[in-house]
């Protein structure tokens, strides 16, 4: 009797493991990595545009606590992330001359590289600020720090070289 049932505990072990080694093995055959730049990333003006200031050291590993639909509004969590530039999305790259229907001028505007950027960052380090400030006027205590909002001037974002 112990000799059956160290047999049937031998051939159970033998079919879980079998069992796993099989799943892993389509696992990895089937899952796609997802590699993410972390630290600095240097976002500087398309080729074919000089540079006025210098390239932003953009800190990507700060930002992982949003989604990365936030920037990356057109990627299909599938493919490669395609620079904004490349993408057709933000591939204007002179500011748009203005027009006389509000509408036209602004989605013209979003497609221009720079205003897409600086509407995008420092609209979103502003509204941060604005939460810091609504919280600290509120006269709650505060548990936890106050989200740093980040720069929101030229030279906070494009070092002086």
């Amino acid at each position: 009797m112990l000799k059956s049932l160290l047999a049937i505990v031998g051939l159970f072990t033998i079919f879980i493991a079998g069992g796993l080694a099989a799943f892993a093995e389509d696992t990895e055959e089937t899952m796609d990595a997802i590699f993410v730049p972390v630290g600095r990333l240097a976002l500087g003006p398309p080729v074919g545009v000089t540079p006025k200031r210098s390239a932003v050291a953009f800190p990507h590993s700060q930002h992982f606590g949003y989604t990365c639909m936030t920037c990356h509004h057109k990627w299909d969590g599938n493919s490669q992330v395609q620079s904004c530039t490349a993408s057709k999305c933000h591939d204007q790259l002179s500011l748009p001359v203005k027009s006389k229907k509000a509408r036209a001028n602004r989605l013209e505007a979003i497609r221009y590289y720079k205003y897409a950027f600086h509407q995008q960052c420092i609209g979103c380090h502003r509204e941060i600020r604005i939460h810091n400030k609504r919280l600290e006027r509120s006269g709650k205590k505060i548990k936890e720090p106050l989200q740093w909002p980040g720069p929101t001037s030229c030279v906070g974002c494009h070092p002086r070289e």
